[in-house]
């Protein structure tokens, strides 16, 4: 059966609530981030927004490509764009999606960044796979496999890989799909990614399945459950027991199928995972159906199809109709089939699932070809062989092979037959596929039965026999039947043939012939006559020798048959039986020999089989296969399965018939009903008391439960006490009591399950492992009831009257049953644990002392703990029925409606301060409320705990205030201090105006420079909002536009580059470096281009967040230093200002004369 894997999207759980802590985490820190880092954060944030809001995932990403464009930081710039086409193609907008993809691409590759050009085109490829663009889709993550293969990324590999996995097996290139399934697995090898492991056991599982290995299937999807239960994933564990059920069912394997569906149920249930819970019923419906089980089938399929319609699961929904169709073709319901057929093939040709149209296709041609339309019939099988092959799927390309080929052994055409029904062998046996194989064997046996090769038909027919005995019953009915026609017309050709040589002579002797499942191949005898007498006395008896050698091996082949072998006449006497016959009834022989048929039949099908078999006898045309019940001569009810046949030898009429005791197989289904019925109680009764009765009810099915009881044990007390208690004679429940030496208490200190009968408890009592007390019944049968290994119970039923009452057989479905009792103990236990819990959590909650309540949807009070009422003064019903509201200053009550109005499942809650007017007092309360959902995610109320700030808001307001005026003090100092040094840095250049010596007057432009540099950070921090930081970018560029002027330099000749980031210095820190670059740009201005050079002049400082060390670097490209220029040993102020500052600083200097001069400064900040 084709199957897309789709896994890949299943795998990735995310916990909802978990969105909010790592936003609102990322909120915060972008408040306080600058630089790269605030880069970062953006993207990651975008990321985080995706599905949330697409709208401000963009915006968020627009503003980190932005900042990363500024500071050239491609890394950063290509995960903006890439996360800008995710949240375009979650908008359903794939062509903005693949502009800025392209970007992507693009930038990274201009600029190398191989990490950013694996992640473009690895996300890029998902895009085309989601869009079914799946061979471009390739190209991309195949590329991206290179990359990640290069830089060593093992995680980043594996994704890619389960991508490019599923685009070959949309491509139906199942080759290369198991190629890179295995390459993934390979990889993965002994990594600590447990997740990626099983992951990777599930993709491998889906495409071995895919290619019919299912052995090699079930084994990698056992390995993804182990490593899945090593890590309690339990959404992975419900996957493989979901594709293990289904393998298992294609292999016909329905016991193992139907327990791994249960299994994933389970899981569902508990994770209330909505799809998995539909998926697994549908599942187990087809189980149902197999098993011809149809009310069950249809009720779980009802309850697959509420959840796929509430989910609007459209390919759900075609999978219901189709079902449905199936059962209503089985119950002969045609009309009602077909129209469910195009139900289901109009969703299927709307969501274009070509293997579901394949399916539906095949089933109406099923239908046609039962109402003897073949010609339409065969049209729409061709049609659905057709898509099967196009899509590869070999199990629905033999199963539609079948049915062509009973189609042209119906209409005659064997030779087409055989050619499509060995086509169909071919398949299911190269797969395994037991039930197309059993059907395969029958289409065989009839076609070759037609063509009159009864042995090539027997062989079939017993090859289908023997395999279909292991799928479902010892059902040997058709072997037997066929094996007797083939039988029967050999014995009739010797008669002729005899009749023939003879020709003198009366006919040998009346041939009375016996019917069996095995045939011998009759030797034919040629008898040449020699001469008219003594040769032809000589043949006769050769050939009556012959003859009658021929019937002592044919009734020994049907004595030693499994199967009942008998005959009855035309009066309804039994005229021949088998022992199996004999074995089968308990009657003899002669008992049987002398009776009628029909008089072995239970009373209530008597009628129906004496009119069938009669009516036979006549040679008329009544069922001739059909079930019912007999009773023995010890009066046991046993059921058989018969087949008649209607022979006549000469002139005389009787009927052949074979039957097969199917009583346990009838058994095993009741009991297999039972059980599911009992599971099903389990998870839906509300107490234990209601299922211990519904247990005791579905019991009475399977055997004598009139005495009935199952009893608790209290290990720490050593109590035990019997919660249900059923019995004949005594109508009050044991009160409890101390564990003696009893029956229940010996199975309890055994821990093993006990058949008691009066020999066994005589023994136990010799062994003194019991004791001698008084005891009616005459069997007893017991079983503990074990959890986690502890016993906790004992389940037991006991028969006053009879001591055959019960079998092995009823104590192993005992067995069965105190499991999943002893689970449902547990479970109703930890829920009375959780009510006791929830009590005691509702104490806790009272003695809280912050304010807690709930309210309902419409604002009014449903519960408040002892603190609200203290603070609100007021008692408990004082308080239930009204509003919060009702406490808050009426122009702030629409403002807290709105915010609460915009909360939802995703974002549930809100913290905000609140005034609140208690006692005539105004107080403030900071309430942290939370929206309530219910499962559905309806809204059902509010949670609020709130507590008093009154106190903390009057002493912010008073910090406030004081922060406030040392705000305006400080700028005011600011404001002084820029003023004095401007005055001082005035008189500096106003002297200097006076001086006629030039190297005097430089040094008064010097000293003013410095003290102009130390100005512009008073200035800048005088200006600012934040006067305990300075921009140092917008600084410097202030700084050299006073150089600038300071020196007359032609901007056009010489040229200032910055890379400064948006950097922030504490003046502590900044006027050092002011002075260090002042020095250092002067000097360049003054020295580095003579006579009129033009020059670039570089400035950067970058701030690396590992070290905590700035780098600032000044660099120009003019004539450089001298050769003999040593910075240490420099005796100009300038430069030995500038070592004072570095060692200030506690930095480093380097100096170098690299196409002009080279300064490179490393320093800390000294706040």
């Amino acid at each position: 059966m084709k199957k897309t894997l789709i896994l890949i999207f299943l795998l990735f759980g995310h916990v909802l609530f978990s969105y909010n802590s790592r936003i609102d985490s990322l909120q915060n820190a972008l408040f306080k981030a600058s630089g790269s880092n605030r880069i970062t954060i953006l993207n990651q944030l975008s990321h985080e927004f995706w599905e949330l809001n697409p709208q401000k995932s963009i915006k968020y990403a627009e503003d980190a490509y932005e900042l990363a464009k500024k500071e050239k930081n491609f890394p950063e710039q290509i995960n903006a764009l890439i996360n800008i086409a995710v949240a375009k193609e979650v908008e359903n907008d794939t062509a903005s999606a693949r502009k800025y993809y392209f970007s992507a691409i693009e930038l990274a590759e201009k600029n190398n960044v191989a990490q950013g050009i694996a992640r473009a085109k690895k996300d890029y490829g998902i895009m085309l796979s989601e869009n079914y663009e799946n061979e471009k889709s390739l190209n991309y993550l195949l590329d991206a496999l290179k990359l990640y293969r290069e830089i060593k990324d093992t995680l980043q590999q594996s994704y890619v890989y389960s991508y490019i996995i599923r685009n070959y097996d949309v491509l139906n290139d199942n080759e290369n799909a198991l190629k890179y399934a295995l390459e993934n697995l390979n990889l993965l090898k002994g990594s600590r990614f447990k997740s990626r492991i099983a992951d990777a056991f599930l993709l491998a599982g889906n495409v071995y399945e895919e290619r019919g290995c299912y052995f090699e299937a079930i084994q990698n999807y056992k390995n993804a459950l182990k490593y899945f239960k090593e890590i309690n994933d339990v959404d992975g564990m419900a996957t493989s027991y979901n594709f293990l059920g289904n393998v298992n069912e294609i292999l016909s394997d329905y016991d193992k199928a139907l327990d791994y569906y249960y299994k994933s149920l389970l899981i569902y249930e508990q994770q209330k995972d909505y799809a998995g819970i539909s998926t697994a019923y549908n599942n187990i419906g087809n189980i149902y159906f197999d098993m011809k089980n149809y009310e069950g089938a249809e009720k779980y399929y009802a309850d697959a199809y509420e959840i796929y319609h509430s989910e609007q699961n459209k390919s759900g929904e075609g999978i219901y109709f189709n079902n449905m169709a199936n059962i209503f073709s089985a119950q002969k319901k045609y009309d009602k089939a077909l129209e469910m057929y195009e139900r289901a093939k109009t969703i299927y040709s709307e969501i274009g699932d070509k293997e579901g149209i394949s399916t539906c296709l095949n089933n109406m041609g099923i239908i046609y070809f039962d109402t003897g339309k073949y010609e339409k019939a065969l049209e729409l099988f061709i049609n659905s062989l057709n898509i099967s092959k196009d899509i590869e799927d070999e199990w629905a390309i033999a199963n539609t092979s079948n049915n062509i080929a009973e189609l042209y052994y119906r209409t005659k055409k064997y030779k087409d037959a055989l050619k499509y029904v060995n086509k169909a062998l071919q398949i299911a046996t190269r797969l395994h596929l037991k039930a197309i194989t059993v059907e395969s064997y029958s289409n065989l046996s009839k076609i070759y039965a037609a063509l009159a090769d009864y042995e090539k038909a027997y062989k079939f027919l017993s090859k289908q026999a023997t395999l279909k005995d292991s799928i479902y019953t010892d059902n040997l009915n058709k072997i037997a039947m066929l094996e007797t026609k083939f039988a029967t017309e050999k014995k009739e050709k010797e008669i002729q043939l005899l009749q023939r040589q003879k020709k003198y002579q009366k006919l040998i002797k009346e041939i009375f012939l016996t019917v069996s499942f095995f045939a011998f191949i009759v030797i034919f005898w040629l008898i040449f006559l020699y001469n008219k007498n003594l040769q032809e006395i000589r043949r006769r008896k050769q050939a009556e020798s012959e003859l009658r050698a021929s019937e002592e091996k044919y009734r020994s082949l049907t004595e030693h048959l499994k199967a009942a072998v008998y005959t009855f006449d035309k009066e309804g006497y039994f005229t021949y039986v088998n022992p199996a016959t004999i074995e089968i009834t308990g009657y003899s022989e002669k008992e049987l020999l002398s009776m009628k048929f029909f008089e072995i039949v239970h009373p209530e099908s008597r009628e129906l089989v004496k009119e069938r078999g009669l009516k036979r006898v006549q040679g008329k045309e009544p069922i001739s296969h059909y079930e019912f019940r007999i009773l023995t001569k010890s009066g046991e009810e046993k059921w058989v399965e018969i087949s008649n046949v209607f022979l006549q030898i000469k002139n005389e009429k009787f009927v052949l018939g074979t039957a097969i005791d199917i009583t346990a197989n009838k058994q095993a289904r009741i009991i297999q009903n039972v059980l599911f019925q009992i599971l099903k109680a389990i998870n839906t009764s509300d107490n234990l008391k209601e299922l211990y009765s519904e247990i005791h009810g579905y019991l009475k099915e399977v055997m004598n439960v009139d005495n009935f009881y199952i009893a608790l044990y209290d290990e720490e007390k050593n109590i035990i006490s019997a919660p249900f208690y059923r019995d004949q004679y005594t109508l009050k429940t044991p009160k409890p009591q101390q564990l003696k030496n009893g029956l229940t208490a010996y199975v309890i200190r055994t821990g093993k399950p006990l058949f008691l009968t009066v020999e066994k408890r005589n023994e136990l009592i010799r062994k003194k492992e019991i004791a001698n007390i008084e005891w009616k019944s005459k069997v007893w049968l017991g079983v503990p009831l074990i959890s986690k290994g502890k016993i906790i119970g004992v389940m037991a039923v006991q028969s006053y009257n009879n001591p055959d009452c019960y079998t092995e057989r009823d104590l192993k479905i005992l067995e069965l049953v105190s499991d999943q009792i002893a689970l449902a103990i547990e479970k109703k236990r930890i829920e009375e644990a959780l009510r006791e819990s929830e009590a005691r959590f509702r104490e806790i909650v009272h003695d809280q002392t912050e304010l807690i309540c709930r309210s309902d949807t419409e604002g009014k009070l449903t519960f408040v703990n002892h603190a609200l009422c203290k603070y609100f003064r007021k008692n408990r019903d004082e308080l239930l029925g009204n509003s919060l509201g009702t406490y808050m200053l009426p122009e702030d009550i629409e403002e807290i409606k709105r915010k609460l109005s915009n909360l939802n499942i995703l974002n549930p809650v809100i913290v905000y301060e609140q005034k609140m007017v208690i006692n005539q007092q105004l107080r403030w309360v900071e309430w942290t409320d939370r929206k309530l959902f219910d499962k559905e995610g309806n809204f059902i109320g509010f949670q609020s705990v709130g507590r008093d700030i009154t106190d903390r808001k009057h002493w912010e307001e008073k910090m406030q205030d004081s922060l406030r005026e040392k705000e305006i003090l400080l700028q005011e100092i600011h404001h002084r201090v820029k003023n004095n040094m401007q005055v001082i840095s005035s008189l500096l250049k106003l002297q200097s105006s006076k001086l006629d010596n030039e190297e005097i007057k430089e040094l008064f432009m010097e000293s003013y420079n410095r003290v102009r540099s130390m100005a512009l950070i008073h200035e800048n921090l005088y200006q600012s909002s934040d006067l305990s930081r300075i921009d140092f970018y917008s600084y410097t560029k202030s700084l050299l536009n006073n150089l600038t002027l300071t020196y007359g330099i032609d901007k056009r000749k010489i040229k200032f580059n910055f890379e400064i980031k948006s950097i922030f210095l504490d003046i502590g820190t900044a006027i050092p470096c002011g002075l260090i670059i002042n020095e250092l740009i002067s000097n360049s201005l003054k020295y580095a281009f003579p006579d009129g050079r033009e020059g670039e002049i570089s400035i950067s400082l970058d701030f690396d967040k590992e070290s905590g060390y700035y780098e600032m670097i000044i660099q120009d490209n003019g004539i450089g230093l001298p050769k003999d220029f040593d910075f240490e040993n420099s005796s100009t102020f300038g430069l030995e200002l500038v070592h004072i500052l570095t060692e200030q600083l506690h930095g480093k200097i380097e100096i170098k004369n690299e196409n002009g001069t080279f300064v490179k400064f490393i320093f800390k900040s000294r706040a």
